[in-house]
């Protein structure tokens, strides 16, 4: 809009100032024309000189006003006319006047306004009318005033000609101004298109896994596009391995790194939901295990071998958990385990099938070992204290039997 305003202005002050430039030529035309036509008359005067008194007329104005006074035949007087006559149509004067001294007209003629192809409001706007040339003819009587000749120029070929000089002008600036604004606006649309494509992807730079932005349509980008991209690649690499961090962190916090299995804090909140949540069983059996004398075993066999037997442990326990769903084991410390079955009446068969499966494999590695599993059955909903103290009153119940021994709470 400014840029259109601006070519207005500079249109307008062009206009301006060719029109005050044509109306000085139209004003030092009109006056050399009035000289010159003074000049024709008075060479005209001076040829048709007629000093007869029967044809005397009004005095007739010497040549530059030497000379003795003359008197104008009727021939002299219609040769002054056609003189002017002749002149008003051969120059295309708009109007042409003779005035003697007193200011009286004694001939003149005008012209209707020739057609324009310029529009009629552009020359009511333009206001194009100079200045009217004017020349004294000095007469031949030194006691009487000088005639006066005025003329006026037609103006429509000079509107004609600023019009024409207003379309050409408008025509250079105007197109080239225009293409140029068009083809701003495509680079400006192109332009907003990749920054738009480069803040979306900018702002996807906190997403743990922001894609790779496509490369602009506009070079001048393409290198910034680069560098964001490098930068994509980094910062994915670094939530990788921050992701890796956060992983290995969590299996340390939960995951006992020996077993595999949840430590305690994660089993017993799993155990918590199981017995309290919404989707808890009625009905569930919960399984302490224990390896008697875990430090007699590292003295014996070795820690490496000892690590072994827990392993074997923990797989036996872990292998419930893969066959039934609702089942999952734990490690509660270092000798003790954990098992929980989501159904009722299979706590103390449960841990009778574990003591026979265990007994084999571990006393071949140490005659000295045991294993004391304590079984209790639960009811939901149940406080999970109550049912962890049911459970260790079941263990203690296991360990005061033989080294390979299973058992329920004691009965009261």
């Amino acid at each position: 809009m400014l840029v259109l305003v601006g070519l207005a202005l500079a249109l307008a002050l062009q206009q301006w100032t060719e029109r005050e430039a044509l109306l000085r030529q139209l004003g030092r035309h009109n006056h050399d024309s009035a000289q010159w036509l003074v000049h024709l008359l008075e060479v005209d005067a001076e040829r048709s000189a007629d000093l007869a008194p029967e044809h005397a007329l009004p005095d007739v104005p010497s040549v530059a006003g030497v000379g003795p006074p003359r008197r104008l035949s009727r021939t002299a007087s219609a040769r002054r006319d056609e003189r002017l006559a002749a002149a008003f149509e051969q120059t295309g004067l708009q109007r042409l006047q003779l005035l003697d001294g007193g200011g009286r007209v004694l001939w003149q003629r005008s012209a209707a306004a020739a057609p324009s192809w310029a529009p009629a409001g552009y020359a009511r706007l333009l206001a194009l009318r100079a200045e009217p040339g004017v020349a004294t003819l000095q007469r031949t009587s030194g006691t009487e005033a000088a005639w006066q000749l005025r003329l006026e120029v037609g103006t429509a070929e000079a509107v004609d000609a600023l019009w024409q000089g207003l379309l050409l002008s408008a025509s250079a600036l105007v197109l080239p101004t225009g293409a140029a604004l068009l083809a701003w606006r495509r680079w400006r649309r192109r332009l907003r298109r990749a920054i738009g494509a480069l803040e979306v992807h900018a702002e996807a730079l906190p997403d743990a896994h922001p894609a790779v932005a496509q490369p602009p349509e506009l070079p001048e980008l393409r290198s910034l596009a680069h560098r964001i991209d490098r930068l994509v690649e980094r910062q994915r690499r670094a939530f990788d391995a921050q992701a890796g961090q956060l992983q290995a962190l969590h299996r340390q916090l939960h995951i006992d790194a020996l077993t595999g299995l949840p430590r305690r804090r994660e089993f017993v909140a799993r155990l918590g939901q199981a017995l309290t949540g919404e989707q808890a069983p009625p009905r569930l059996a919960l399984l302490l295990l224990r390896v008697r004398d875990l430090q007699g075993m590292n003295r014996r066999i070795g820690h490496l071998a000892t690590d072994h037997v827990l392993q074997a442990v923990a797989h036996t326990l872990a292998s419930y958990s893969q066959r039934a769903d609702g089942c999952f084991a734990g490690r509660m410390n270092g000798a003790d385990f954990a098992l929980v079955l989501p159904a009722g009446g299979v706590a103390l068969e449960t841990a009778d099938a574990l003591v026979r499966g265990l007994q084999g494999p571990l006393a071949a590695v140490d005659a000295a070992c045991g294993i004391a599993v304590g079984a209790v059955e639960l009811c939901s909903p149940m406080p999970l204290q109550q049912a962890l103290a049911r459970a260790d009153e079941a263990l203690a119940h296991a360990e005061a039997q033989c080294a390979f021994a299973a058992a329920g709470p004691q009965e009261a």
